[in-house]
């Protein structure tokens, strides 16, 4: 419970450097992700 409430605290978010919600201008998804999904939604 201490380490969880360090890290919800404003200090302990500033700890992990979280910049908060922001807007990104894109997304890539690695390619091996991709093939790894692919491969497993394929019906057998």
């Amino acid at each position: 419970m201490p380490v969880d409430a360090y890290y919800t605290s404003a200090i302990g978010i500033a700890d992990v450097g979280d910049q908060g919600n922001a807007v990104l201008n894109g997304f890539d998804v690695p390619r091996e992700a991709l093939d790894f999904v692919h491969g497993r939604t394929e019906v057998m």
